[in-house]
């Protein structure tokens, strides 16, 4: 399975999540359920792709969930683009952006991803993981405002710094795999 098809399906699946109960600041899921052929399944994708990570599956229906790598979804990352999320999110609730749809024209700085280099709206920006379009939306958006719906939701150690337009990429900023699953 390519690395991308494998973020891109871990995404589908993290965006019907509902959170549950907190136990020391991650996600309490209960009724954990061990599927041994879906473990196996994924465990062979992670060897044969060289991948070191986890995967969460949670079912809302069944209020059940499958973590592959348990010990490594407690683990602290850079959020990186997932952060696009909750980036969009607040640029809608405080008006950086009108709506979905409202386009951000290109800085005409030539970047080596094509799609990159052309306006661009929320839709296309993170269908593209357009990082320019992210950087002038928290800019938009401000230190203050963002620190204060970063700590509303407690997102992951909530450390976004003074660096508003990178936080996310290289900053202090960091999350558990749990903690997105909640987050989400």
């Amino acid at each position: 399975m390519n690395i991308k098809y494998f973020f891109i399906l871990s995404f589908l699946l993290f965006s019907c999540l509902q959170s549950s109960k907190k136990e020391n600041g991650f996600e309490s899921i209960p009724n954990l359920v061990t599927n041994e052929r879906l473990y196996q399944k994924i465990d062979s994708s992670f060897r044969k792709n060289g991948v070191d990570g986890c995967f969460i599956l949670y079912d809302l229906k069944q209020d059940t969930s499958i973590i592959y790598n348990s010990s490594r979804a407690s683990q602290s990352y850079l959020p990186a683009s997932t952060f696009k999320i909750m980036n969009s999110l607040v640029a809608l609730e405080c008006g950086a952006v009108r709506n979905v749809d409202e386009i951000i024209a290109w800085d005409s700085v030539e970047r080596s991803i094509p799609e990159w280099n052309k306006d661009h709206c929320m839709r296309s920006a993170i269908k593209y993981s357009v990082v320019w379009f992210y950087q002038e939306l928290a800019q938009r958006i401000g230190t203050s405002q963002m620190q204060m719906w970063v700590d509303t939701v407690q997102y992951g150690n909530q450390n976004i710094g003074r660096q508003i337009d990178n936080f996310w990429l290289v900053g202090d900023l960091r999350i558990t795999p749990l903690g997105q699953v909640e987050f989400l």
